[in-house]
């Protein structure tokens, strides 16, 4: 299961970098091809094929973010995904579905196959009994988590849980960022950020 809380995206820090529509497709585009790469290395383990249920949180979305650049977003990438990783997701819910978005969910389902519309069910914020009849209380459990419980780098058994990462200013005071792995530290004052 894969969960993406989209209505906490801070769209307007996001404009402020000149090429963020470029960017965000990018990081997109590169996490979904990550997940693929995992998918077919399990589904060759396993011998059958692996797909991911895809929740996506519109909680917090507001009006404003409805606009052409997220349509247009949401568009190429659901159209590239479709396209290049057709079986690679067993179902997609959009869950705390704002009204106004089903308009627009329209619009972004015109361009993309029936194979993949079929998939998708759009949920209000009683999504939790529809869910339940395919995840198991632990993943509805993840779903409803607040963010503080869900932002931390996994890690596999044995070795250390995630430790907050050491801020740059520390590191300029000759602090240490010691036992930190190295995709664990910080950015830097100015990176895109994308708050949740």
């Amino acid at each position: 299961v894969k969960l993406e809380r989209i209505g906490g995206i801070n769209l307007s820090d996001l404009r402020k970098h000149r090429d963020h529509n470029r960017m965000l497709k990018n990081f997109y585009l590169g996490l979904v091809d990550c997940l693929q790469r995992r998918l077919d290395k399990e589904s060759v383990e396993k011998g059958r094929l692996q797909q991911t249920y895809e929740v996506f949180d519109l909680e917090g979305l507001s009006s404003g973010m409805l606009n052409f650049t997220t349509i247009n977003f949401s568009r190429d990438v659901l159209g590239a995904f479709s396209t290049h990783y057709p079986s690679s997701f067993s179902k997609a819910a959009i869950i705390n579905t704002p009204k106004a978005f089903l308009s627009i969910w329209n619009v972004i389902a015109a361009v993309l196959p029936e194979s993949v519309r079929s998939k998708v069910i759009i949920l209000g914020k009683d999504w939790s009994a529809e869910l339940s009849a395919d995840l198991p209380e632990e993943v509805l459990a993840w779903i409803s988590a607040p963010d503080s419980q869900l932002v931390h780098a996994p890690y596999l058994p044995g070795e250390e849980p995630y430790r907050k990462p050491t801020p740059p200013a520390a590191l300029a005071e000759g602090g240490s960022p010691s036992g930190l792995p190295a995709n664990n530290i910080a950015p830097a004052e100015g990176d895109l950020t994308l708050a949740s």
